[in-house]
């Protein structure tokens, strides 16, 4: 069985976004470290 991540960066307003950036790209890490097969992580939440 193949396995894919997918998730929305969202941050609350006013967080360190150097920070969150830094959680949200160890996040892509640790999916490749588990053997999944591809992640997604959207760009942008819509107004």
């Amino acid at each position: 069985m193949t396995l894919g991540f997918f998730t929305m960066p969202m941050h609350l307003p006013g967080c360190n976004h150097t920070q969150t950036l830094k959680e949200d790209c160890e996040a892509g890490l640790l999916t490749d470290r588990l053997d999944f097969c591809e992640a997604f992580i959207r760009e942008y939440m819509p107004d």
